[in-house]
């Protein structure tokens, strides 16, 4: 699981099989930028607004009362996977749109980017280790309030400052969900041409 959650931050690159090239926080804000603008093409400001506002609740008879956060823009089936890589793109999105006083209690975000092809504990415990993960890689802090009995995040990473006018530019295609290179039927490949295949 933490090599999936680094290789989704653009941290590490798999090069073949079982080998990884490790890149550190070189490509962390480029692609950082490209998620916050896909997200604020894909209006994720406003939907997590909504659903702070209203206190949405999960209908179980009615898809379109569902929470979790909706594109109209690029792959729907991709974006909608509960794999620990998606989610871990998904789970930081959140925080690049909200303001920084924000704080996210996790069954919030579990209600906003979890799916509902995951059981509930199975994808609570998805986001926990990567909860923690981002913590040790101090993207996230967290914190504990007496009224909440799961704990809150707030996003403490680097700033990206760009808004809805200036993103259009520098979304990618397709959510960049696995930055890995996969020749592992071609043999070793070196950092550059690793460097190459990322968004």
């Amino acid at each position: 699981d933490i090599i999936n959650v680094v290789s989704s931050l653009h941290m590490a690159v798999k090069v073949c099989k079982d080998k990884y090239n490790w890149y550190g926080n070189q490509n962390l804000t480029r692609l950082l930028t490209q998620l916050k603008a896909y997200a604020l093409i894909n209006k994720f400001d406003e939907q997590i607004k909504a659903v702070l506002q209203n206190q949405f609740i999960l209908s179980e008879s009615k898809e379109s009362d569902s929470p979790y956060i909706k594109i109209t823009r690029g792959d729907r089936s991709v974006f909608e996977e509960n794999r620990i890589g998606i989610l871990c793109q998904k789970f930081i999105m959140l925080f690049l749109v909200c303001n920084n006083d924000v704080a996210l209690n996790m069954c919030t975000i579990s209600k906003l980017i979890l799916t509902g092809d995951v059981q509930e504990k199975t994808g609570m415990r998805r986001l926990y280790d990567i909860a923690n993960v981002l913590e040790a890689l101090d993207l996230i802090k967290r914190y504990h309030y007496k009224i909440m009995k799961k704990p809150a995040f707030k996003y403490c990473g680097p700033v990206i400052n760009i808004d809805r006018t200036n993103c259009e530019k520098l979304m990618p295609e397709k959510l960049p969900c696995m930055a890995v290179c996969e020749t592992s039927d071609q043999g070793d490949t070196n950092s550059d041409s690793s460097l190459d295949c990322l968004p």
